[in-house]
């Protein structure tokens, strides 16, 4: 049993990524984070979905038929400092729909994140180690998640409660980093019990220091629906991101990305994802 878990460790660790879409604007599960010297940061990014495929109980994948083909997002994220070792952030989508025949318009559910520097030290002059943690909450909008038309869906109709936790680990221009996000779904309903989603990201990204960063990470999602009534796992989905960033200016930086399925998924719909984003620190 041991053999299998550190072999299965040893894979995803190696190669393996995982990504899921947010059609229905998943704000906190993603969040920015201020680094040493910054008291301010805001980034714009616009993000395109496209090509979805569905993937079933036995992780066979079929051409979406869903309403929604495409997914256009252009967001607003931004972080500010509230103490020497607290930030505060606010993250605000608007999405648009792309069906075979019409396109709608919406606003994703924002997000509000609080985030902690836990700690900050030099390692043998040679690494330096930072550790960081927070609580994310996203509010969801009034929105039609039960309207005849499936373009009008741009709120997952819940709230998510989000703590979270990242490590990275920086060697000369080399730096490693773990983010993990458990979110408990508070659904509206009485009679639906809360989802539990646990959001595992490992990434790896080398500096050129004065021009950018190239950078790639995997991404996973587990989910358990009616986690109380202990149904247990129900979905997963696993995703590769690559992204480059160059500097524009002083604290400015253009970044690119592309996202797309790899390994296994389960009863989920996945698109491939690419954007483009412009993020300024003051």
């Amino acid at each position: 049993m041991l053999r299998r878990f550190v072999a299965f460790f040893l894979c995803f660790l190696v190669g393996n990524p995982l990504a899921f879409a947010c059609p229905c604007g998943c704000g906190s599960s993603d969040f920015l984070s201020l680094e040493a010297g910054e008291k301010f940061k805001y980034r714009i990014l616009y993000s395109h979905e496209l090509g979805p495929l569905y993937y079933d109980k036995t992780g066979k994948s079929y051409s979406f038929d869903g309403d929604t083909k495409e997914i256009e997002t252009v967001g607003l994220t931004s972080v500010f400092s509230v103490g020497k070792k607290f930030s505060l952030g606010l993250q605000l989508d608007v999405k648009k729909n792309i069906g075979k025949q019409n396109v709608r318009y919406g606003i994703g559910d924002p997000s509000l994140h609080f985030l902690a520097s836990v700690f900050e030290k030099d390692l043998f002059d040679t690494f330096h180690l930072s550790l960081k943690s927070g609580l994310s909450v996203k509010f969801p909008f009034p929105s039609s998640a039960s309207d005849s038309d499936q373009l009008l869906i741009f709120s997952s109709g819940h709230w998510d409660v989000s703590p979270n936790f990242s490590a990275s680990l920086q060697y000369a221009h080399w730096t490693l980093l773990v983010k993990e996000i458990m979110t408990l779904r508070m659904h509206k309903s009485g009679i639906i019990s809360p989802d539990f989603v646990n959001r595992l990201s490992l990434g790896l990204s080398y500096t050129f220091f004065g021009l950018g960063q190239l950078g790639v990470s995997l991404d996973e999602e587990l989910r358990w629906q009616e986690f109380s009534s202990g149904r247990g796992l129900t979905r997963y989905t696993h995703k590769l991101n690559w992204n480059l960033t160059a500097r524009v200016g002083d604290r400015k930086s253009l970044g690119l990305n592309f996202a797309h399925p790899v390994l296994v998924q389960k009863n989920a719909p996945i698109y491939k994802e690419v954007g483009i984003s412009f993020s300024h620190a003051l």
